[in-house]
């Protein structure tokens, strides 16, 4: 399996466990944008949602999308697959600085 067709299958499979938690999502495939994922509620902040398998961000797509979240008024979320079957959604907490981790909390969908 391709790393686009795992990527891909990553992308659908968090849409799917966010819709059971009752949000509205719109997945955007293909538009190598910040956010993979937009996800809505009318309860809670949106959500901008980066899908990578490994949980991994390069530090030049943490800050493009904590300031996408930033400037939309939605929370940053990165959503990771630690292994299969599992989808961890982690809250990018404050704006990335270079050669820094970057400070994330769980998040709860």
């Amino acid at each position: 399996m391709s790393n686009r067709t795992r990527g891909d299958y990553h992308e659908r499979q968090t849409k799917a466990r966010l819709m059971t938690r009752e949000w509205l999502v719109v997945r955007s495939a293909g538009s190598l944008g910040v956010a993979d994922l937009v996800a809505l509620r009318s309860d809670r902040r949106p959500w901008l949602v980066s899908c990578k398998i490994n949980g991994y961000m390069r530090p030049v797509e943490l800050r493009a999308l904590w300031a996408a979240a930033s400037w939309a008024g939605a929370d940053p979320i990165i959503a990771s697959r630690p292994k299969p079957g599992l989808i961890r959604f982690q809250l990018l907490l404050t704006a990335p600085t270079p050669n820094t981790k970057p400070d994330l909390a769980e998040a709860v969908p």
